[in-house]
Parts: C-alpha cells; sequence; structure tokens
C-alpha cells in the first residue's frame, strides 16, 4: 500500500535510455511548418546595463513548426512579457535562431508581424528538441 510507485524517478540513468528523439519532428513534416524570418545582430556597443545596441543585422529564411504559447509557457517567462502575444518555435538543429547568442535577441518575422526572442528552452539531452519563446513587439505611436 504505502510503497514506492514502481518506475518513476528511481533511475535516471534507465529514464534517459527511453527518451524518444523528437528533434526529427520538427524537420519531418508530421508537425506542420510555418515560414517564418529570423533576424539576428551583432551587437555593436553594449551600455551599463549589459544591453546591447543592435549592429549589423543577418536575415534568414527558415521552416519550423510555430504555435501560440500556452498560458503555462507564458507563466515561465519573465515578467515584462507575460501580457504580451507570444509564440512558441521548435527551431531545428541548423536554425540561426538555436545558434544565435549576444546580447541583443534575435528577431522573428511571423505572419507578416515581428516579434522578439525572451526566452529559450534547451532540451538536448531529452531528444534533441529546443523550444523558443518570442513575443510581439509592440509599435510605438508618436
Amino acid at each position: 500500500m504505502g510503497g514506492a510507485r514502481q518506475g518513476h524517478g528511481r533511475d535516471p540513468e534507465a529514464r534517459g535510455r527511453r527518451v524518444i528523439p523528437v528533434a526529427g519532428l520538427t524537420t519531418s513534416g508530421v508537425i506542420p511548418l510555418s515560414s517564418v524570418t529570423v533576424r539576428t545582430f551583432a551587437a555593436s556597443s553594449v551600455n551599463a546595463f549589459y544591453e546591447g545596441t543592435a549592429g549589423s543585422a543577418t536575415t534568414a529564411a527558415e521552416l519550423m513548426p510555430v504555435h501560440p504559447a500556452t498560458q503555462r509557457q507564458i507563466a515561465s517567462l519573465p515578467e515584462a512579457y507575460r501580457e504580451r502575444e507570444t509564440i512558441a518555435c521548435y527551431p531545428p538543429a541548423a536554425s540561426a535562431l538555436r545558434k544565435a547568442a549576444g546580447s541583443v535577441p534575435p528577431q522573428i518575422d511571423y505572419q507578416g508581424r515581428t516579434y522578439t526572442v525572451t526566452a529559450r528552452e534547451n532540451y538536448d539531452e531529452q531528444g534533441g528538441a529546443s523550444i523558443v519563446f518570442a513575443s510581439l513587439v509592440e509599435a510605438v505611436t508618436p
């Protein structure tokens, strides 16, 4: 009655061997793919708050699964982004989104709107998947 549940949390090594490689799903066409444009930036300077000023941009057209972020995913984002429209992208291994590094976050153009990457989750140990969250850039009106 009060015994431990079998197979749950007992042997992390055993759990690691049962992982289904899901990275292939992002390119196989099993999940519908969307066309996005990814812009990555080289920082031209960094201010006292470690915020980068965007320098030259590199643009790439890519195919990847994209969908609106779930409430659970939005709750894990930094508080400043929780009220904005957010998408979840599942970039393939060769994507510029997975390789982007630096102080200026990449931008994604999706369905005629621009989103800025706000968070990334890397699951390489769990099948090679990666999730990138991007929040809508709000237009500034003068």
